[in-house]
């Protein structure tokens, strides 16, 4: 289990929302002018190589581990159904909540196609959601969806509605992340260290592990990806190809650029 940092700035309510503000996804497409369904659109582009790179992978094969045959499970920013599908296959019913629009046909698309009849997609913020009507679950998932200001709130809402687990899924840090400080003057979003110490300060005991996932993807899907968020300009960019390049990071594979890339992620759950 990881410790929490001595600095403050990770222990409030506060410092989450300040950094949120910062360098959080929504921020990230503001600075950029980008609107936020313009990149749920483009991420439909990037998903079959994200899910050919093995994503979820073992953090879905940990997710699995809890799911029982009978369970209702709440997937709270279900995305296109990454976690969803595989759960619906053998929990007994399995409720999606999903702002985006974008997203919310994605994944009806896939439910469909995966021929599930116990999937309910709910289009809704977490935070706009009234606990008191939201029916607790079994098991109760957020992954990748903190976009959150009143974190504390957020949280304290999954803990009420989770009858057996709670499993969150956020960014610890990947290899790239003090490039992009040195190279592009690109803040990291605030990671999980925040939510754990969250969940601490409300009485909760979260049991932590970090999952490495190690890849490959195209360089210019990676440039791509980095274009929306965190925001990069064209010259940024053309900077961090230039600095990759130049530090050996760079491979040749049948005639394609690729970057080799980690990231490390926290499987933090609650038994509330």
């Amino acid at each position: 289990m990881n410790t929490i940092p001595s600095d403050n700035s990770a222990r409030s309510s506060t410092g989450w929302k300040e950094h949120l503000v910062r360098s959080g996804l929504e921020a990230n497409l503001a600075r950029s002018g980008i609107p936020q369904e313009a990149f749920w659109e483009r991420f439909g582009a990037w998903t079959g190589t994200l899910e050919a790179s093995g994503y979820p992978g073992e953090l879905l094969e940990r997710l699995m581990a809890l799911v029982r045959p009978g369970d209702s499970v709440l997937d709270i920013g279900a995305g296109a159904g990454a976690y969803a599908i595989p759960i619906a296959r053998v929990a007994s019913r399995v409720t999606a909540v999903e702002p985006s629009a974008v997203q919310c046909t994605r994944l009806q698309q896939n439910v469909e196609n995966a021929r599930l009849s116990n999937v309910t997609i709910v289009r809704s913020r977490w935070e706009d959601m009234q606990p008191s009507r939201v029916e607790p679950h079994d098991l109760v998932l957020a992954a990748f969806c903190f976009q959150m200001h009143d974190i504390r709130t957020a949280l304290d809402a999954m803990c009420r509605v989770a009858r057996r687990s709670l499993v969150l899924i956020h960014a610890d840090r990947h290899d790239l992340r003090e490039t992009l400080m040195e190279v592009c003057g690109i803040e990291p979003g605030p990671n999980y260290k925040y939510i754990e110490a969250e969940l601490r300060a409300m009485g909760q005991v979260p049991d932590v592990d970090i999952v490495t996932r190690t890849y490959r993807v195209p360089l210019e899907m990676q440039l791509d990806i980095f274009r929306y968020n965190p925001g990069l300009t064209v010259a940024q960019c053309d900077s961090l190809r230039e600095y990759l390049r130049s530090e050996g990071r760079l491979l040749t594979d049948d005639g394609q650029t690729l970057l080799e890339r980690r990231i490390d992620t926290a499987f933090i759950r609650v038994t509330p």
